[in-house]
């Protein structure tokens, strides 16, 4: 480029950093956006993007092509990094009861394992670092990110997932899922929707029928019937909430 006239320079030099600015600026969309998810719903964020991850190559570049996401690889690397770092693979190894929630338990510690073996290779970094573009794009965003988290934990720490309960609390909503209840209240000790949707979670990676029967293997029709339980289990948790809610505020009026 250099051997070009100013003139026929300026317009390249002006597309390369609009590459870079837009691919900067679509990885920190995305990975914030990752960090807030993961802060909101646990778990269930974090295998959710490993659910849709699976359907793309892992390792494909941000390019305007692809709108300059970033690498799924590399979004599953910081959201499991948040993850670990709250324990959440003890929390599930912690996860008590017999079958068909000892079962539940192996699968999904399991599953964990084998995201931090996706995690644990760089070779989304290492194709990164072969782009120019992208490594300038890229070299500033460790230390943004390595800063962002805390913040995003203080701003939503009254919304929070309540992952120190995970593991008292799922077990319940397991064994209703077991029988083909919904995962919803359980002597009015859970009053949180989102346990609801990770309890799902951990029964699907298990791939188990619903009833649960020792019999049976898993077939497509019971992740429908699963997710119909988990979604009424949402409805009736959050449903209860509201009526004790409502029924606090106008105690004083009957």
């Amino acid at each position: 480029m250099a051997s070009l006239p100013p003139i026929f320079q300026l317009p390249i030099r002006q597309q390369i950093f609009d590459s870079i600015l837009q691919a900067r600026r679509r990885a920190l969309e995305e990975l914030i956006s990752d960090f807030v998810g993961y802060f909101l719903f646990g778990a269930g964020a974090l295998f959710a993007l490993a659910e849709v991850a699976t359907t793309d190559v892992w390792d494909t570049l941000p390019s305007a092509q692809n709108g300059y996401y970033p690498p799924w690889r590399l979004r599953l690397r910081h959201i499991l990094r948040l993850a670990l770092a709250d324990s959440l693979e003890p929390a599930v190894i912690a996860l008590e009861g017999a079958d068909p929630i000892a079962s539940i338990r192996v699968a999904s510690v399991e599953y964990l394992r084998d995201l931090q073996r996706i995690a644990s290779a760089t070779t989304d970094l290492q194709a990164i670092d072969a782009d120019e573009v992208l490594k300038r794009a890229y070299q500033d965003l460790s230390e943004v990110l390595a800063k962002i988290p805390d913040f995003i934990a203080e701003q939503l720490d009254p919304v929070r997932y309540p992952l120190g309960t995970l593991s008292k609390s799922i077990s319940p909503l397991l064994s209703r899922l077991a029988i083909g209840l919904p995962p919803d209240d359980v002597d009015l000790s859970v009053a949180d929707f989102r346990l609801a949707m990770t309890a799902g979670w951990f029964y699907r990676l298990a791939r188990l029928p619903i009833p649960h029967n020792a019999q049976r293997s898993w077939e497509s029709d019971d992740d429908t019937t699963l997710n119909r339980l988990v979604l009424k289990g949402v409805e009736s948790i959050q449903l209860s909430f509201e009526f004790r809610e409502w029924s606090s505020n106008n105690a004083g009026e009957a």
